[in-house]
C-alpha cells in the first residue's frame, strides 16, 4: 500500500507552513564586497608561493551585521605559472574571528594533485582547509594574533595515511609615529 501524504490531509499543516511563509517573506539584506589587486609576490606563512606580476581578486557576501561571510578569491600571474581559486567562510564576533579557507592552487611541477579541482578524497586532493583564529586590537592596543592549522587536504605524512596538521602563529604590533601639538 501506498501513503501519499499531502499538506491538506496533514494535521501539522500549520507548523509547517508558519517556518516556509516567515522564510519567504523575510527581508534578506547582503552586502557585496569585491576587491582586486596587482602585486609582484604572494607569500604564504613566510614562504614565496608566486612571483612575477599577479592580480588577485576577492568576491564576497557578507550580512548587514559584517558576523558572517562567505566569498571566493584567486590569482594568476602573468606567466601562468601559478593560478589559485578559494573559497572562505568567516564568523566575526566584536575582535575576534574564525575563517575557513579551502584553498586549491595550481603550479607546474607540483608534486600534488593540481589536476582534479573537485577530488575531495584525502589521500589524493590538492587542496587543503585552513582553520584560523584571528585577533585583532583596537588602536590604543594594536595587536594583531592569528593561529592557523591545515585541518584537512594535502598537508600529509610521508606515506600520505594522516593529515599532520601543520600550524602557523602571527604574532603583529603596529607601531606607528607619534603627533604632538605644536
Amino acid at each position: 500500500m501506498i501513503h501519499i501524504l499531502s499538506l491538506d490531509t496533514c494535521k501539522y499543516k500549520k507548523r509547517l507552513l508558519i517556518p516556509v511563509f516567515i522564510f519567504l517573506s523575510a527581508n534578506v539584506q547582503a552586502q557585496l564586497h569585491f576587491s582586486t589587486t596587482l602585486q609582484n609576490m604572494i607569500l604564504w606563512r613566510g614562504i614565496e608561493v608566486a612571483d612575477g606580476l599577479i592580480l588577485s581578486s576577492d568576491l564576497s557576501v557578507s550580512d548587514p551585521s559584517g558576523r558572517f561571510t562567505v566569498g571566493f578569491l584567486g590569482g594568476s600571474n602573468t606567466r601562468g605559472s601559478y593560478k589559485e581559486l578559494s573559497q572562505y567562510i568567516i564568523y566575526t564576533h566584536g575582535r575576534f574571528q574564525i575563517k575557513a579557507i579551502d584553498t586549491y592552487n595550481f603550479s607546474p611541477g607540483a608534486t600534488y594533485n593540481n589536476k582534479e579541482f573537485f577530488n575531495y578524497k584525502p589521500d589524493e586532493t590538492g587542496r587543503f582547509i585552513d582553520l584560523m583564529l584571528n585577533y585583532t586590537g583596537d588602536r590604543k592596543f594594536p595587536l594583531e594574533l592569528s593561529l592557523s592549522t591545515l585541518v584537512y587536504g594535502r598537508d600529509r605524512d610521508l606515506d600520505n595515511s594522516k593529515n599532520i596538521y601543520s600550524s602557523f602563529v602571527y604574532v603583529g604590533y603596529t607601531i606607528s609615529s607619534i603627533r604632538t601639538k605644536s
